[in-house]
Parts: C-alpha cells; structure tokens; sequence
C-alpha cells in the first residue's frame, strides 16, 4: 500500500493535480517500479515553453518527480 506524503505542496501552476502517496514512475505509458510523486499535466510540453513557475523539480520532499500527461480532464455528472 502506497505511503501517504506529508507536507506535500500545492501543484504547480500548468499541472491539474499531483499524487499525495508514492506511485511508479511513468515511462513510455507502462509503469516502472521507482516511486515518485506524479504531477499530472493536459499536455506535456518543451521545457523552453514553460514559465519557471511551472517547471516541476525534480523533487519534492525529498522524493523524485515524474510529469505524466492525462489529457483534458471533466467532471462526470452521474
């Protein structure tokens, strides 16, 4: 079961969301057993397009980061 991490900061301006426990890192669309905090994005881009607020570090308390894109993301009304 993943660990829950504490003190985690608010996303990133540009990211719709960020795992709050460890999760595989992303590579090529399959998972790979390195735990990492996951920033999600709609669409990654160049890092030369990216204002510096928007750059994720490459980590986070400690932790290593991975970027993966989700697309467009709505609510689902049921």
């Amino acid at each position: 079961m993943a660990k829950k991490i504490e003190g985690l900061a608010d996303p990133r301006p540009g990211t719709v969301g960020y795992s709050e426990k460890l999760q595989n890192r992303i590579r090529n669309g399959q998972p790979i057993p390195e735990n990492v905090v996951r920033y999600y994005v709609v669409k990654k881009k160049p890092m030369a397009e990216l204002a510096e607020a928007e750059i994720v570090p490459s980590e986070v308390l400690g932790k290593p980061t991975d970027v993966v894109e989700v697309g467009e993301i709505t609510a689902q009304l049921f």
